[in-house]
């Protein structure tokens, strides 16, 4: 096996807490957006709105697909600054409502419209780096989930004893949460 850089294991380490979060946030915010277009595909008209999104040219729906886009971008940008000026209230909420919203729009948009967007050559070759980025995120951050994954199963307290109890009902919802959270595939 090939020895890395110095450089190489410490860029490595800076990123890793970052990718651990990416991953970990993505997979919370996924299934709530699964569960959230659930609910919107049963909305009455909705149907109809995502089919009409299918039919539209690629100059149409890169307008509409890009600015919710741009929207949640600039919505996450503004909640970081207002968390470094502990605003922790505004922060959250404008994090939660404009660019959750803004996001859940996006994905909307790409679920009706991405054969469409696919054709466009530069939208193609951005969502082929998005997806490489994800995948050498989520091969990155695989042996530390395994490691704690490990440690946790490993932990045997008393049975009887409260810290017993805890860790048991905590593995149980710990176990349904990874169900739901990290299933494999993408929205």
């Amino acid at each position: 096996m090939k020895k890395r850089s110095f450089s190489a294991r410490w860029r490595d380490r800076l990123l890793f807490p970052v990718a651990l979060l990416f991953v970990v946030f993505e997979a919370i915010f996924r299934g709530a957006a699964r569960l959230l277009l659930a609910i919107l595909a049963n909305v009455p008209g909705m149907a109809r709105a995502r089919a009409m999104i299918a039919r539209l040219p690629a100059r149409m729906v890169l307008p509409l697909f890009l600015v919710p886009e741009a929207i949640s971008h600039l919505a996450g940008f503004y909640a970081t600054y207002l968390l470094a000026r502990r605003e922790f209230v505004l922060a959250i909420t404008l994090a939660v409502i404009v660019k959750g919203g803004a996001t859940l729009a996006t994905v909307w948009i790409y679920q009706a419209a991405a054969p469409t967007l696919l054709a466009v050559p530069w939208f193609a070759r951005g969502h082929g780096w998005f997806v490489a980025a994800k995948a050498w995120t989520l091969l990155r951050v695989a042996p530390a989930r395994q490691a704690i994954a490990r440690y946790w199963l490993s932990r045997q307290p008393s049975p009887r004893s409260l810290a017993g109890r805890w860790l048991r009902r905590f593995r149980v919802m710990r176990a349904k949460l990874e169900l739901w959270l990290i299933r494999p595939g993408t929205i």
